[in-house]
């Protein structure tokens, strides 16, 4: 009895010591994975004055539909389409705007929230500056690396607190050549 006690006795503390050492490396990954990216980086703004970045547009996750065309003009390639979602993407040129919702949402496209931005134009830029055609390493420099993509290659994936991501995809010289940022929950 007093040995099977021993042994229960190293059981459970081999137990907890497993558990206090997975909590630990789990704990010191997120911190070490974790980037101070703030959420205020999850925008993209736009020069509402031609060639003037004092008067900027802000696009984000949650702005409506409508909101991007009334600021970019009716001149885009719709994609509406139902599958097991209603998925629906505004695309001007090099930016496009997306969305997801129910496969039987009937609301105007307009009024959908926008759910996931992809960049490739030079004109929008993040608060910070950073935009298409500008050097990774200072994206780098302020926040660190972001997390490598297993899917995409080049792609720096930064997880915000609010569960959105900004990601850079970025070329062999390490320029940004896309933008993303899509929201978790909008």
């Amino acid at each position: 009895m007093k040995e099977e006690m021993r042994k229960m006795k190293h059981l459970i503390r081999s137990f907890f010591a497993c558990a206090l050492l997975l909590a630990g490396i789990v704990l010191a990954g997120s911190v070490a994975s974790a980037h101070t990216m703030p959420d205020s980086e999850a925008v993209l703004l736009y020069p509402r004055a031609q060639g003037s970045m004092d008067i900027t547009v802000e696009f984000q996750c949650g702005t409506p539909l409508e909101r991007v065309a009334a600021v970019l003009g009716r001149d885009f390639e719709l994609q509406d389409k139902r599958y097991e979602f209603r998925i629906v993407r505004y695309t001007y040129g090099d930016i496009s705007f997306g969305a997801t919702v129910g496969r039987n949402d009937s609301r105007p496209t307009g009024e959908i929230p926008v759910r996931s931005i992809e960049c490739r134009s030079p004109y929008f830029r993040t608060p910070s500056g950073f935009r298409v055609g500008g050097n990774y390493a200072d994206v780098a420099a302020m926040y660190g690396e972001g997390e490598v993509s297993k899917y995409a290659p080049g792609e720096r994936i930064y997880t915000l607190p609010s569960y959105r991501s900004v990601s850079f995809t970025v070329d062999d010289a390490d320029r940004i050549t896309k933008i993303t940022i899509i929201a978790g929950d909008v």
